[in-house]
């Protein structure tokens, strides 16, 4: 708990530098900043997911792609922010909060560049890689046996 917010920075980090850097790159070779937010979120969620320093065994990879998100466009990333906290502080289940912002997200990107259908595709895989990673996290919800989280009282239930 002591390198939470840490570790938050620097998972939020990773995403950020590939998108600044690889956004701009895009825009101009190829004409799409977005594509290049898209791409660079979706290998910095494989990345996160993947990691060679840790035997292909990491995170889940939500953080990288709501970053990414913001990026692709702010707007987008308005949308997840709010479902992220709409869900979290109604169920208390961040597994929950986080697939569904992934969806939406990911959903509101494909309706809002529809023609842009390598973003759109970059991004949703980078989504399906991130729900794929909470396939235990979906078990338990399921089963009613995943935890709640109460950060007003910094517990679990």
């Amino acid at each position: 708990k002591r390198w939470a917010w840490l570790v938050l920075a620097l998972d939020v980090s990773k995403a950020i530098v590939l998108c600044a850097v690889f956004g701009p790159l895009f825009g101009s070779v190829l004409g799409s900043f977005r594509l290049g937010a898209a791409v660079s979120g979706l290998f910095a969620i494989l990345g996160h997911c993947f990691p060679v320093w840790y035997g292909f065994d990491g995170g889940k990879g939500f953080l990288a792609f709501i970053t990414a998100a913001f990026f692709i466009d702010w707007r987008v990333g308005l949308v997840g922010a709010a479902v992220l906290l709409a869900v979290f502080f109604t169920s208390h289940y961040m597994s929950l909060a986080s697939i569904l912002t992934v969806v939406v997200t990911a959903s509101a990107t494909a309706v809002m560049y529809r023609q842009e259908t390598w973003t759109v595709v970059c991004f949703s895989l980078g989504a399906l890689t991130v729900i794929l990673r909470h396939g235990e996290n979906i078990r338990r919800l399921v089963s009613g046996t995943e935890k709640k989280l109460d950060i007003g009282n910094r517990k679990n239930r």
